[in-house]
C-alpha cells in the first residue's frame, strides 16, 4: 500500500510541477506508471483491479514517454495529464461507492481540461463533458440506490439489496456511455480527434476501459437478470456495426481510429452479454470462454488502439487528412508501429487482434450450446453482425496503412519513438504468447464463471501442453504462438523471393480525374451504396456525409434551445410584475392544496 501511495504522491507533484516543467511532469507520471505496472504483477490486489491496472499502466506508461518528446501545447495538457491518471488508479483500487465515484468524475473533469488544450476543440470537449456528467448520474443513481437500500457504500454489501436488478442495469447503461455504446457514441470521434494525441491515446484506450472494468466491477456483486443481456446484445451489435461502418469511410487521421474504438467496445459488450445468458443457462464453459473473450479483446484493443493514436499524433503534423496527405515525416519506428497497430486491428495473424476477434467469433457461434431457441438464435445473429463488422475493419485499417503510413518521409529516431517501442512490443507479444495473459486473469475468470482460464488451454495435434487455445470441450482451438512463429518465417521468405517485383497500373479514382488513387475513391462505394446510413449528398467529384444519429442529437438540441428561448421571453423575463404574479400564484395554490387535503383529512 505504500508503494500505491507514493504513486498517487508521484502523481499529484506530476499535475503540479506541469506549470513549471512539462517534461518533468511526464517523467514523473512515467515513473509512476512503471511503478504501477510492478503492482499489477507482484501486489496482492483483487484480480479485477490488477489486470485492468496492468493493462492502463502499459498505456500510461508508453504515452508518458511519448509526451516528453510530443508536447507542445501550454501547461495544462501536462497537468491534467498526471490528474487523469491519478483519477483512473483511484477507480480501479476503490471499494465503496463514494471514492469511485470521486475517481470517475476527476477522471471526466480532468479528460475536459485536456480535450480543451486545443483552441478549436471547445464544442467537442463540451459535447464530451455534457456525455460524461450524464454517465455520472446514471451511475449516481444506480450507487444511491444500493445505499439505500443497503446502507452500506461498498460495492459487495448490495447483493442481498432488493432492488439489485436495478442497480446493474442503470450502472450498466452509465458505464456504457464512457464506452460509447449507441446511441451514446457521437461524442467519442470529435473528442478524440480533437484532443492531442497523447490524450487521445489515453481516451480510446484506457478511458473506455473504465466502462469496461466498472462493468465487471458490477458483475462481481451479482449476475443480471438474462433480459439485461438481450438490451446488451442488440446495443453492442449495433454500436460494432457503425463504428466499423464509419470507420470504414472516415477520412481523418485521429477520426478514423476513433470510431473503431466504437466497434471493439461494441464488440467487448457484446462479450459481456453473452456471459450473461451462458451463466443464466447453466452453461459455466461458455461463460468461462465469454469472461477470457471479452477480457483478452480488452487487452488487445487497449495496446493497439494506443498505439496506432500515438502513430496518428506524428502523422496529423502533416496533415490531418487522409484525401490531402502527401508525405508524413515518420521515423521506421513509427511506421513499424503504425502497421503493426493498424494490422492488429483488422484481426490480422499473427497479431493479437486476430486472437480476440477468433474469440470473439468463436463464443458467438456457440450458440448451440444454449437450451434456449430464443437467447440461440439471438446471439447467432449478433454473431453475423460482428463478423461483417470484423470484416469492414480490415478495410478500415487497409486504408489508413496505405494513405496514412506509406506515403513516409524518413525522419530520425526521437523521443516519441520509444513510448512507441513500448507498444510494439506489448503488441507483438501479446500476439506470440497470449496463454501468458490467460493465465494471468485466470483469479477473474475464476471468480465470476467457477471455472479457471488454465482449462481452456491445453496440447494436441503435435503442438505441446500450454500452447493450444481451446474455445470449449467440442468446439474450436488455436496456438497462436505456433501460428506467430510460422506467419512471421512465412512472410520472411516472401519478403526475400518477391523484392522488387513490382509492377505500376493506371488508377482508377471512383470517377474524378486524379494521378492518383486517394483515400476519397476508396470510401465513396459504401457512402453511395448505404446513402440511407451516411445520409449521402453527391456533388461534383465530392461526397457529402454525416453520422444520422448526430442529426438526430442536433434537431433535438435545437428544439430545445428554441423551447427555451420561448420560456426565457414570455416566462422569465425579468419584469418585476412577473414574479409578483408567480409568488401570488403560488400561496393560491397551496391554500387551495391544504384546503383539499385538509377536507379529506376530515372525511
Amino acid at each position: 500500500m505504500m508503494l500505491l501511495l507514493s504513486c498517487f504522491i508521484l502523481l499529484i507533484v506530476a499535475s503540479l510541477i506541469a506549470f513549471l516543467s512539462k517534461k518533468v511532469s511526464y517523467i514523473l507520471s512515467a515513473i509512476s506508471s512503471a511503478l504501477l505496472i510492478y503492482l499489477s504483477l507482484t501486489a496482492q490486489l483483487e484480480p479485477i483491479t490488477r489486470y485492468f491496472m496492468l493493462i492502463s499502466s502499459l498505456v500510461w506508461f508508453s504515452a508518458s514517454i511519448y509526451s516528453i518528446g510530443y508536447d507542445h501545447y501550454d501547461n495544462r495538457l501536462s497537468a491534467s495529464f498526471a490528474l487523469a491518471i491519478m483519477s483512473m488508479v483511484l477507480i480501479l483500487v476503490s471499494r465503496d461507492a463514494l471514492t469511485f465515484l470521486v475517481g470517475w468524475e476527476g477522471m471526466t473533469i480532468a479528460s475536459f481540461l485536456a480535450i480543451s488544450a486545443r483552441k478549436e476543440s471547445g464544442r467537442a470537449a463540451y459535447s464530451f463533458l455534457a456525455f460524461g456528467e450524464l454517465s455520472t448520474i446514471l451511475i449516481l443513481l444506480s450507487f444511491a440506490m444500493g445505499i439505500a437500500s443497503t446502507g452500506s457504500i461498498h460495492f459487495n454489501d448490495w447483493r442481498n439489496s432488493a432492488e439489485l436488478s436495478w442497480i446493474l442495469l442503470i450502472a450498466i447503461l452509465g458505464f456504457s456511455i464512457k464506452m460509447a455504446i449507441f446511441p451514446f457514441h457521437i461524442w467519442l470521434p470529435p473528442a478524440h480527434s480533437a484532443a492531442p494525441s497523447n490524450m487521445s491515446s489515453l481516451l480510446s484506450a484506457v478511458l473506455t476501459l473504465m466502462g469496461v472494468y466498472g462493468i465487471f466491477r458490477m458483475l462481481s456483486i451479482a449476475t443480471p437478470p438474462i433480459w439485461v443481456s438481450v438490451i446488451i446484445l442488440i446495443l453492442g451489435a449495433i454500436t460494432a456495426a457503425i463504428g466499423a461502418l464509419f470507420a470504414a469511410t472516415s477520412e481523418k487521421v485521429k477520426e478514423l481510429p476513433a470510431y473503431s474504438t466504437i466497434e471493439n467496445d461494441g464488440i467487448i459488450f457484446v462479450l459481456i452479454g453473452a456471459y450473461i445468458i451462458a451463466t443464466w443457462h447453466n452453461n459455466t464453459i461458455l461463460a468461462a470462454f465469454s469472461l477470457i473473450s471479452a477480457l483478452f479483446f480488452a487487452f488487445s484493443h487497449s495496446t493497439a488502439k494506443a498505439l496506432l493514436f500515438l502513430v496518428a499524433g506524428l502523422v496529423e503534423k502533416s496533415s490531418s487528412d487522409l484525401a490531402r496527405l502527401q508525405k508524413a515525416r515518420l521515423s521506421r519506428i513509427a511506421v513499424l508501429g503504425g502497421y503493426i497497430s493498424a494490422l492488429s486491428l483488422a484481426a490480422i495473424p499473427p497479431f493479437p487482434g486476430f486472437v480476440s476477434e477468433w474469440m470473439a467469433l468463436e463464443t458467438l457461434f456457440q450458440s448451440f450450446e444454449i437450451s434456449s431457441v430464443e437467447y440461440r438464435i439471438l446471439v447467432l445473429l449478433v454473431g453475423a453482425v460482428i463478423a461483417l463488422a470484423a470484416g469492414i475493419s480490415t478495410i478500415t485499417m487497409s486504408k489508413i496503412i496505405s494513405f496514412g503510413f506509406q506515403k513516409a518521409e524518413e525522419e530520425r529516431v526521437k523521443a516519441t519513438d520509444f513510448g512507441i517501442i513500448v507498444l510494439i512490443v506489448t503488441v507483438v507479444l501479446l500476439g506470440a504468447l497470449p496463454q501468458l495473459v490467460l493465465r494471468f486473469y485466470s483469479p477473474v475468470v475464476k471468480l465470476l464463471s467457477g471455472i479457471s482460464s488454465d482449462e481452456f488451454i491445453s496440447g494436441a495435434l503435435n503442438i505441446p501442453p500450454g500452447y493450444l487455445i481451446l474455445s470449449g470441450k467440442s468446439f474450436g482451438g488455436i496456438s497462436p504462438t505456433f501460428v506467430f512463429v510460422f506467419l512471421v518465417a512465412f512472410v520472411s521468405l516472401l519478403f526475400v523471393l518477391t523484392r522488387k517485383k513490382y509492377r505500376l497500373t493506371k488508377p482508377w479514382n471512383g470517377g474524378c480525374e486524379s494521378e492518383s488513387y486517394n483515400s476519397l475513391a476508396y470510401s465513396n462505394i459504401p457512402r453511395l451504396t448505404l446513402r440511407w446510413l451516411y445520409n449521402t449528398k453527391e456533388e461534383v467529384c465530392r461526397v457529402m456525409w454525416g453520422d444520422f444519429i448526430e442529426k438526430l442529437y442536433i434537431n433535438s438540441a435545437e428544439v430545445t434551445r428554441n423551447v427555451a428561448d420561448i420560456f426565457r421571453r414570455y416566462l422569465m423575463n425579468g419584469k418585476l410584475g412577473i414574479y409578483v404574479f408567480y409568488i401570488f400564484l403560488t400561496v393560491l395554490l397551496v391554500l387551495i392544496y391544504i384546503y383539499v387535503a385538509g377536507g379529506a383529512g376530515n372525511v
